[in-house]
C-alpha cells in the first residue's frame, strides 16, 4: 500500500510539473507573441502565378532580362523584363498584338492561372514593396556579381522564390563599425532620423547574429550596448531602457518571482555578470543595509530574522550553523566574510575559541599547516 501511495503521489507531481511547465510557456508566448524573423519584415511573400525556371535560363546574362538594373538606385524599382524583353527570345509565344488574347498552349507556359474557356488576361503578378534602401547601379558599377546577394537564384525553378540578400550577406562587404556604414544607409527612418521599425502592425528585430533580439536578448543587450551604444541609439531612445531599469515594476522575463531570495546563488557563480546591470555600491550595499542582512546596517530589527533559533549559539545544537558551514561554505561566504566567523571562533572571544572549526584534521596535519603558512593559524590563534 505504501509502494502504491508513493507512486500516486509521484505521478501527480509529475503532471503538477508538466501543468505549471505549460502555463509558464503560454505566458512567455502570449508576452513574446508571434516571432517574426527580420529577413520576413523587409521582404514580404510574393505573389505571382506566373512559370518561370531560373535554372533554365542559367546560361543568359542576368542583364539580359533586368536590363534597368544598371541605373536601379531604389530598391521600389521594378526591375523585372516585361513581356517584349521575353519576345526576343520567345517571340512564338507571347502576344502579336494587344487584341490576341492567346491560347492554352502559348499563354500556359508562363500563366498558370490562364483559362482558355474566359479568353481571360492572366492576373498580374504582386510583387510587395521592399522595406529596404538599395542601389543596384552603385553594385553593378563595382562589377559585384549577382549571385553574391542573390545567392542559389540560378538553381531556383520558381518564379515566386526569395533569392534575396540577408543582413550576414550585407556585413560581408560593409564594415557596421564603419560610420558611413550606419544602418540607415540601408534601413528606412522615421521623421525623427531614426529607424523605422513597424511595417503593417509587424515590428522589425534583427534576427541573426550578435543582434538577435528574439532569443535571451534581454540578458545579452548589456554587453552589446557597451560596446557601441550608438548602435542601439539609431532604434532606441532612453525612455526604452528607463521602461525596464527605472521602472517601478521588474519584467519577470529578466528574472523569476522571488528573486530576491533565490539571487545570491547566481551572485555567487558570477558577480560579473550582476555587475553588468547593477552597481555593487550603489545597489547591492544599500539593498542589504535597509534589509538588515549587512554589517553595516547597524542594529537589526527584533521581526529580522533570517536564520534558525539556535544559529549562533556557542554550543553546538540541530540548527547550528557549523553543520551548514560544513556542508556549504559558499552559502555563508555569499553574506559573511572571515570577521564575521573570527569574533565567535579567535580565542578569548564571546564563546572561548571552544567551538571545532578544524574538522577531522589531526593535530599532525595542523601542526604542518602551521610549519607551512603560520599567519593563518595566528588569526585566531594570537599566542603562535
Amino acid at each position: 500500500m505504501a509502494l502504491k501511495a508513493f507512486k500516486g503521489r509521484t505521478s501527480a507531481m509529475f503532471s503538477l510539473i508538466i501543468f505549471t511547465t505549460l502555463l509558464l510557456c503560454a505566458a512567455l508566448w502570449a508576452e513574446v507573441g508571434e516571432i517574426v524573423s527580420g529577413f520576413d519584415v523587409i521582404y514580404k511573400p510574393r505573389a505571382t502565378t506566373l512559370l518561370f525556371s531560373h535554372q533554365k535560363h542559367s546560361n543568359l546574362d542576368c542583364m539580359k532580362c533586368h536590363a534597368y538594373i544598371s541605373v536601379s538606385t531604389e530598391a521600389a524599382n521594378r526591375n523585372l523584363p516585361s513581356e517584349s524583353v521575353c519576345a526576343e527570345c520567345h517571340a512564338a509565344d507571347v502576344r502579336q498584338s494587344n487584341a490576341d488574347m492567346g491560347d492554352l498552349a502559348r499563354c500556359s507556359k508562363c500563366h498558370s492561372d490562364y483559362d482558355v474557356s474566359l479568353k481571360n488576361l492572366p492576373a498580374r503578378s504582386h510583387w510587395p514593396e521592399i522595406n529596404l534602401k538599395h542601389n543596384h547601379q552603385a553594385h553593378a558599377q563595382r562589377m559585384i556579381n549577382c549571385a553574391v546577394c542573390h545567392a542559389g537564384i540560378s538553381d531556383s525553378g520558381s518564379s515566386g522564390g526569395r533569392h534575396l540578400p540577408s543582413m550576414d550577406v550585407c556585413t560581408g562587404c560593409h564594415d557596421l563599425s564603419k560610420a558611413e556604414n550606419a544602418c540607415s544607409l540601408c534601413h528606412l527612418t522615421n521623421e525623427s532620423g531614426m529607424l523605422s521599425t513597424r511595417f503593417g502592425g509587424v515590428k522589425l528585430l534583427p534576427s541573426t547574429g550578435r543582434l538577435n533580439h528574439h532569443y535571451d536578448w534581454d540578458r545579452r543587450h548589456s554587453k552589446e550596448a557597451v560596446l557601441m551604444k550608438s548602435r542601439c541609439d539609431q532604434c532606441h531612445t532612453q525612455r526604452d531602457c528607463n521602461t525596464c531599469h527605472d521602472g517601478v515594476l521588474r519584467p519577470f522575463r529578466i528574472h523569476p518571482n522571488d528573486y530576491a531570495t533565490l539571487h545570491s546563488i547566481d551572485a555567487r557563480k558570477d558577480r560579473n555578470s550582476c555587475q553588468s546591470c547593477h552597481r555593487l555600491q550603489s545597489f547591492c550595499v544599500d539593498c542589504h543595509a535597509k534589509l538588515a542582512v549587512s554589517t553595516q546596517s547597524g542594529e537589526r530589527p527584533a521581526r529580522v530574522q533570517y536564520h534558525a533559533e539556535g544559529w549562533g549559539d556557542c554550543s553546538p545544537g540541530g540548527t547550528h550553523h557549523g553543520k551548514f558551514a560544513k556542508r556549504n561554505l559558499s552559502g555563508c561566504v555569499s553574506c559573511h566574510r572571515e570577521d564575521d566567523c573570527l569574533r565567535c571562533h579567535r580565542s578569548g572571544s564571546a564563546c572561548g575559541g571552544a567551538g571545532n572549526i578544524h574538522g577531522h584534521m589531526s593535530n599532525v596535519q595542523l601542526k604542518r599547516m602551521q610549519e607551512k603558512n603560520p599567519r593563518v593559524c595566528r588569526k585566531c590563534h594570537e599566542n603562535l
